[in-house]
């Protein structure tokens, strides 16, 4: 291999992680704009829905919050999960993002335009909050107050499935640990059984709050 061109493809991407790294809204907003993510295999998309509502299935919830919903994909499965008798919400901080999930969804939910550093709700408001292929893009300068705001607005549980692997918009971080540290308890980890693309290279976590009286909460088939 010539070395020109080995450090030549180095300096394209380190440039191309450091423009994403100084505005990862811009990147994620022309995208959301242009395509709903079609590279991913149908079945696989198939196989992880039926994943992640198997998974809703086993924990007792009246609310949930997805944290970066996109197009409302996943949000769809939790909808399905409370049926008409709970809260689902999600957040997006793209508007071509939340403009797609709203035809997807068709009110089935509410949607807020809103960063994961930021979130506009009161301390324990949903039961569930979850994030699906998201805080593995959040900058590590960053991503640990879109953790911090997670647990803040979650009463129970904290659901994350997420790469933990290395890319130009992707840093490695191992977000079970980064959990436990901030205080939460692990309830399950995993590699993302559904993933085609390094398997064993990312995470999904279930993590629980300890209630105030010091007491688990209930959670079935764990």
């Amino acid at each position: 291999m010539n070395p020109f061109n080995t450090f030549a493809e180095y300096l394209r991407a380190r440039w191309k992680s450091f423009k994403y790294v100084r505005n990862p809204r811009k990147f994620w907003e022309r995208r959301g704009a242009k395509d709903n993510f079609q590279e991913y295999p149908l079945d696989m998309l198939n196989e992880q829905g039926a994943f992640f509502l198997g998974q809703l299935s086993e924990l007792e919830f009246r609310s949930a919050l997805e944290v970066g919903c996109g197009h409302g994909r996943m949000l769809k499965y939790t909808c399905q999960r409370l049926h008409k008798d709970g809260r689902v919400v999600g957040i997006d901080f793209g508007r071509p993002q939340l403009e797609k999930a709203q035809l997807a969804l068709r009110g089935q939910c509410g949607l807020v335009q809103a960063s994961a550093l930021d979130l506009p709700f009161r301390d324990n408001t949903f039961d569930l909050v979850y994030s699906v292929d998201v805080l593995m893009h959040i900058p590590p300068d960053r991503v640990r107050r879109a953790l911090s705001e997670i647990i803040r607005v979650s009463a129970q549980y904290v659901l994350c499935a997420e790469g933990i692997y290395t890319h130009f918009n992707m840093f490695g971080l191992d977000f079970q640990k980064e959990y436990e540290a901030l205080g939460l308890r692990t309830v399950k980890c995993m590699a993302n059984p559904y993933r085609v693309l390094r398997p064993k290279r990312t995470q999904f976590v279930i993590m629980e709050k300890e209630s105030e009286e010091g007491s688990d909460h209930n959670i079935s088939s764990l």
